[in-house]
């Protein structure tokens, strides 16, 4: 009854909310619209996740649990993202009358954002291994994480850390990258370029042959451009319509070019990204042997201008590297002289007087060797020669030389034109073929001749006045002599002093003189000339007997190189060439004299000394083979008749195994290796020899025969041939073509008495490839034919005349699957190597150096 009075006089509303009061509020739930986790990443613009549903009236509010992440609007649930890491975003809708609060939580993470960082150029840069460091920096990120840089190979380039200043090392590639670190905010970010190092100067070693050349570069070169034209002026952008043009990148295979042939000059350049190194003037033309020769560094290249060669010269070359050489005229526009000065000044080369078959005063200027200007027919001073001239003070200076006297009169000009005498008579005596350089910002006059040799050092420092710094150097009194300037010091090298020399001294003052070598590697000399280019003395030509052509260099005045596109040794003939120890050999022979050195090469094309003046005495004309492992040199012509045999296993230590062997001293004969024996045949020691000896151990020798069937002779060839000795010609009073075959170096069978060749000595024979091939030689006039046998009786000519110009007692052998043909004389010596793989084409050996500026 108390209950029906509750409920009695109520609505139906009141009835509802009485009865919830009295039983209690309901639950009720919501949701996100994203249930999560959600995944942002920091600089996310702000993103809406609201929450609904459940029953109730109550407001929905938003929170976040770590403000430091993202902040949340409690009224929208919006969220800004503040910082990486994580929160939890919840929504609370509260209570009301019928339903109770809920809530529901999401976990947002916000992770750091990337970053992009570049470098200022983003490469590949092009660089050369020699350079200085350079710096490319990185940048850009959001970040405050430090920059660090690495390099994937420090064996090309390294690089600083902190800096990222990059120093070359050496030729290749390698990636230099950037890492900027992480920080709160953001990931780490890193950027690469890559870096091409090449090497400023590049050897090329090369096969010049009739129809084509074929070219080799080191492994350092790979990558670069190889481009060759015959066109000396290639636009290279457009090589394509060049003569010749061509273009290979390189990568370590052997390049086929047909634009440098042996009768065809061409230009090879290297590219190396934007970078064009200088032309390389690929020919085998040089200026011809002479004296009296003039060279001046100018333009950053070498270059010759006339001299005496037999007759007065007019002719211009120029080179970049000392070692190929182009001629810039044939006939320049002054007149062929010899005795005269060139000097570089003013942006031109300047050609001062000389001798023509009377003494010049003419001076002529050049601004490209090709077009010279006639600036005055007759220069204040006397016609003269053997004076000496050089620039100083901004001025081009005359002393000395002879103009039917000697003189001590010192002349400038400012322009070639007009000239002013300093002195009539300056305080060293007067003379002629004296040194003048610039040093220490003075003139210096050196040595020279006044009716006798002299010794004596002068300077000046206005070319009027004039003080002695030494009365007697150290150096022997002489003329014919060269002085240049390297590394602030004055170098002296050769000349005359009652005999040629080739020694080499060094001042750092003028007066005190310190001997570098007494006799350098080039040949005593006079009349040669000296210039310092490219950090380096140039020694050029001159006079050592005869007239010489050949270049020379040294960075320290003590070790010089022959530069040369042939072999290193000296040009020479009656020379010995073998093969040992899988290598060519040159042993001793003649150039300007006998010599006693030993040269060898595993590519036929660098050739390295081993011995510069081995024990045994210099020599020529003798026998060297290899045997029992070792280098054997028998026999030969030192100014007298040898039969002394020496032995060496490396070519460098030498061991006398005999002073006396029991053959009697000879030269021209030939010693080969056949049946484990060293076996010595003919020859010259007076008379001519028909005799056969052997030897087990090159120290006891058995004589085989007294006398031979065939006649005595000498420059007679012997090969081993189808295990039999073959002796081919020679001299035995008469020029011989005939052949001889033995089994045991006692019989000897006559093959045939005339063969198809002419009857001939100093010849070659060699055999290769199941045959015999003979080579040039002397019948009446120098040969260069070329002959082949499969038996020894018949002989085909496998060519009439070789590409080899005709060599007198060269050295031919075979090896490595070709025909090899050393040195000679064809009319002057010769340091050439030309090999053959049929022995009817041969190839010219050759190398350059192509230089980057």
């Amino acid at each position: 009854m108390l209950l029906s009075l509750a409920l009695g006089g109520c609505g139906e509303n009141d009835k509802t909310g009485s009865l919830t009061a009295l039983l209690g509020a309901s639950l009720q739930d919501i949701s996100f619209a994203t249930p999560g986790p959600i995944q942002k990443t920091y600089g996310d613009a702000p993103f809406s996740n609201t929450a609904s549903g459940g029953d109730g009236r109550g407001a929905i509010r938003y929170d976040s649990s770590n403000i430091a992440v993202a902040s949340v609007a409690a009224n929208n649930g919006t969220v800004t993202l503040i910082a990486p890491g994580s929160t939890v975003i919840t929504a609370t809708k509260a209570a009301d009358r019928r339903q109770l609060a809920a809530q529901a939580s999401y976990t947002l993470t916000v992770a750091r954002a990337d970053q992009s960082i570049a470098f200022n150029n983003a490469g590949p840069l092009y660089k050369l291994a020699d350079e200085a460091s350079f710096a490319n920096l990185a940048g850009g990120g959001s970040g405050s994480g430090a920059l660090s840089y690495s390099s994937s190979d420090t064996a090309v380039a390294t690089v600083d850390p902190a800096t990222g200043a990059v120093t070359p090392v050496a030729p290749g590639n390698t990636t230099i990258t950037a890492t900027k670190a992480a920080d709160t905010y953001y990931n780490s970010a890193q950027a690469s370029y890559s870096v091409v190092m090449a090497p400023r100067q590049t050897q090329l070693k090369a096969w010049l042959g009739a129809a084509n050349t074929e070219v080799e570069f080191p492994a350092a070169a790979d990558g670069l451009s190889f481009v060759r034209a015959t066109d000396a002026d290639c636009d290279l952008t457009n090589y394509s319509v060049c003569a010749d043009g061509q273009l290979d990148t390189l990568t370590g295979i052997t390049i086929n070019d047909s634009a440098a042939r042996l009768n065809q000059q061409a230009w090879y350049w290297l590219q190396h990204g934007a970078n064009t190194s200088a032309s390389l003037n690929v020919t085998q033309t040089r200026f011809s042997a002479r004296e009296y020769v003039q060279t001046v560094a100018f333009d950053d290249k070498l270059w010759l201008i006339g001299g005496y060669d037999g007759s007065f010269r007019n002719d211009v070359w120029s080179s970049t590297d000392g070692v190929n050489w182009t001629q810039v005229s044939a006939n320049a526009g002054f007149s062929a002289r010899s005795d005269h000065q060139v000097v570089s000044f003013d942006g031109k080369l300047w050609l001062i007087g000389g001798y023509n078959g009377a003494a010049l005063n003419d001076v002529w200027s050049s601004s490209d060797g090709v077009n010279w200007n006639q600036e005055t027919a007759a220069a204040g001073f006397s016609a003269r020669y053997a004076h000496h001239a050089t620039v100083f003070d901004n001025k081009l200076w005359v002393m000395a030389g002879w103009d039917g006297a000697p003189n001590n009169d010192v002349w400038y000009s400012s322009d070639g034109v007009t000239w002013t005498e300093a002195t009539a008579a300056a305080a060293f005596s007067a003379r002629v073929d004296p040194q003048v350089v610039v040093f220490d910002s003075k003139l210096w006059l050196i040595g020279g001749w006044d009716g006798s040799l002299q010794n004596d050092v002068w300077w000046s420092g206005d070319g009027s006045n004039w003080t002695q710094a030494s009365a007697a150097a150290a150096f022997s009194a002489r003329d014919g002599h060269q002085v240049a300037v390297l590394n602030n010091q004055l170098w002296l090298a050769g000349g005359h002093d009652g005999a040629l020399t080739n020694d080499v001294w060094k001042s750092a003052d003028g007066a005190n003189w310190t001997q570098v070598s007494a006799a350098a590697e080039f040949s005593a000399r006079e009349r040669h000339h000296m210039v310092a280019f490219h950090d380096a003395l140039w020694l050029i030509g001159g006079n050592d007997g005869a007239r010489r052509n050949d270049i020379w260099s040294s960075s320290d005045g003590l070790s010089w190189s022959k530069q040369t596109a042939g072999a290193e040794f000296s040009a020479r003939y009656d020379h010995q060439a073998t093969v040992f120890n899988n290598a060519l050999w040159v042993v001793a022979g003649r150039d300007s004299a006998f010599r006693n050195d030993a040269w060898s090469s595993n590519d036929g094309l660098s050739w390295t000394r081993h011995s510069a003046a081995a024990p045994f005495s210099a020599r020529h004309s003798h026998q060297t083979v290899a045997f029992a492992n070792k280098l054997w040199v028998i026999g030969g012509d030192d100014g007298g008749n040898l039969n002394e045999v020496w032995s060496s296993s490396d070519g460098v230590s030498w061991n006398q195994e005999t002073a006396a062997a029991a053959f009697s001293a000879r030269y021209d004969h030939q010693v080969v290796v056949f049946n484990n024996k060293l076996w010595l045949i003919g020859g010259y020691d007076g008379t001519a020899k028909s005799d056969v000896w052997s030897s087990s151990d090159g120290i006891n020798w058995t004589q085989e025969t007294a006398a031979a069937a065939f006649s005595a002779r000498y420059d007679h060839q012997v090969a081993v041939f189808n295990n039999q000795l073959w002796l081919i010609g020679g001299w035995d009073g008469g020029m011989k073509n005939d052949v001889w075959s033995s089994s045991d170096g006692v019989t000897w069978s006559q093959e045939t008495a005339a063969a198809a060749f002419s009857a001939r000595y100093d010849h070659q024979v060699v055999s290769f490839n199941n045959k015999l091939w003979l080579i040039g030689g002397w019948d009446g006039s120098v040969k260069n034919d070329v002959w082949s046998s499969s038996d020894g009786v018949s002989w085909t000519q496998a060519s009439a005349a070789a590409e080899f110009p005709a060599p007198q007692v060269p050295q031919a052998l075979a090896w490595d699957n070709k025909l090899w043909l050393i040195g000679g004389s064809d009319g002057s010596s010769q340091n050439h190597v030309w090999s053959s793989a049929d022995g009817v084409t041969w190839r010219l050996g050759y190398k350059g150096t192509v230089n980057f500026p």
